[in-house]
């Protein structure tokens, strides 16, 4: 998405609290900034694919035509909630094509409204809307917020869906801070929160190969496997 920035002459006309213009009309510093974000996502994520030998970012979408129809029921009644991603993308890893919707959040949205946009997410992928629409099977979405502190009160908001919804995994969050266009292989790597089906945070990466596990647990179950277990046989194994 193009911003176009005012030049120094401009800049002399103008208070830092004026609007900034794109191409098609004046816009918010909020929205400035919400579009950087999505920017610096899609360089960073870019740059971690053509860093990597065995991923490939090969499609990105940032369009109202990625517009979708949830059904929500509230208090009995059945209610349609619309819901265009901020981006979508598809990542190939050897034959697999993996298809994941992008949400920015910049901490400014209440709490409740970003649940409501989770539950729609939910919906979207049971009822599968998004099969129809653009032919694709399986999705994830990947909310990128403001600050752990953020993060944290999400992931909550998420956990009180639990009792309507089973595959809470299919949500992933991570804080900015965790990434950058310094090290944008990061985006790869486990700084991915999920709920699993008991409700535990699980730190993961955006693959599915990736493991459920920290590198402090990935470490335990290391040491656990090393440890020559005995099998319900009696026999001793050779550990794993």
């Amino acid at each position: 998405m193009y911003l176009y920035l005012p030049s120094k002459r401009a800049l002399r006309l103008i208070s830092s609290d004026s609007v900034v213009g794109n191409k098609n009309n004046r816009v918010s510093s909020l929205f400035t900034n919400h579009t950087l974000d999505i920017n610096n996502f899609r360089i960073s994520l870019e740059l971690a694919a053509r860093n990597s030998n065995e991923i490939s970012l090969v499609s990105w979408k940032q369009t109202k035509d990625l517009l979708m129809k949830a059904s929500i029921k509230e208090k009995g009644i059945i209610k349609q909630i619309p819901i265009i991603p901020d981006a979508y993308f598809a990542l190939k890893q050897s034959d697999r094509v993996l298809h994941y919707f992008l949400e920015m959040d910049r901490g400014t949205t209440d709490l409740k409204r970003i649940a409501l946009k989770c539950r729609g997410y939910l919906n979207i992928w049971n009822d599968k809307i998004a099969h129809a629409k653009f032919g694709i099977r399986s999705f994830r979405l990947l909310y990128v917020t403001a600050s752990d502190k953020r993060l944290a009160n999400m992931i909550e908001q998420l956990r009180k869906l639990k009792s309507h919804h089973h595959r809470l995994d299919l949500i992933m969050m991570t804080a900015a801070n965790r990434f950058s266009l310094v090290k944008p292989s990061r985006l790869f790597e486990p700084i991915w929160n999920i709920l699993d089906t008991e409700g535990n945070i699980r730190e993961i990466g955006i693959l599915p190969n990736t493991s459920f596990f920290s590198s402090r647990q990935r470490a335990e179950n290391h040491h656990c496997a090393v440890q020559n277990p005995i099998p319900v046989n009696g026999t001793p194994g050779p550990g794993g």
